[in-house]
């Protein structure tokens, strides 16, 4: 994957997302006798991937590689954070919440190349 999107002109860093089970299976340890992970082995040899992340969103056998950087995701912003407060009880209690709206823009370069790579098959 890091090959892939470095074919692309995105050379990281990157954050590699997985599914429950993947990272799961990531995380058990060799009977090989090294007594590392394959989530080790891959923060020691591919220093590119700055983070290994779990996401629910994602379904058995999916991953997905994002270069964490501005030319390739952002996020768009609709409203600021915001204090909302009130009370009940004729003042006697004050209740606050906290309300944000925005969401991910991925994007990408006129050739459509994003610096997200998603692979099936894990």
């Amino acid at each position: 994957m890091v090959l892939s999107a470095e074919a692309d002109k995105h050379t990281g860093p990157f954050i590699l997302y997985g599914n429950l089970t993947q990272i799961g299976q990531m995380r058990q340890v060799y009977t090989d006798g090294s007594g590392q992970s394959a989530l080790a082995r891959v923060r020691a040899n591919i220093p590119q991937i700055r983070d290994i992340r779990s996401s629910l969103a994602l379904n058995d056998g999916e991953l997905v590689l994002v270069e964490m950087s501005e030319d390739v995701v952002d996020i768009v912003i609709a409203e600021e954070v915001t204090m909302v407060e009130w009370d009940t009880y004729g003042g006697l209690i004050s209740h606050f919440n906290i309300i944000f709206c925005g969401a991910p823009r991925i994007k990408a370069d006129a050739e459509g190349k994003s610096g997200v790579i998603f692979f099936v098959g894990a």
